[in-house]
């Protein structure tokens, strides 16, 4: 169990980044817009993705969104992740995410 606590460690320092960059100490909903941020959502690759050994991959502040909690399942649409691709591109840079993308372990690549 000592794994998973370290994980949950790593994901709450990405919050408090993510919150600490923000000036008004919550940041904006990047789904919708208009809320504070009070979550932090696993924007592109989620928690399901398979054996504790992929988790490396999914608690990384490349696949951290803030989101409200109206937006929450949102987050997990196609269409929330279209989103968050957006979001993450406008704040690591395109290349960057191209490259993170890239080197995840995908049990079926995309076409």
């Amino acid at each position: 169990m000592a794994v998973r606590y370290v994980l949950q460690n790593r994901w709450i320092e990405i919050k408090k980044e993510l919150w600490y960059e923000s000036i008004l100490g919550n940041p904006i909903c990047a789904y919708c817009g208009k809320r504070n941020g009070e979550e932090l959502a696993h924007a592109l690759v989620h928690k399901r993705y398979g054996k504790v050994d992929n988790h490396k991959w999914i608690n990384v502040k490349e696949n951290a969104c803030p989101c409200c909690r109206k937006c929450q399942k949102l987050s997990e649409t196609k269409e929330g992740r279209q989103i968050a691709w957006e979001w993450l591109c406008n704040k690591y840079g395109t290349s960057h995410m191209n490259e993170w993308k890239k080197a995840l372990p995908y049990l079926i690549k995309e076409f």
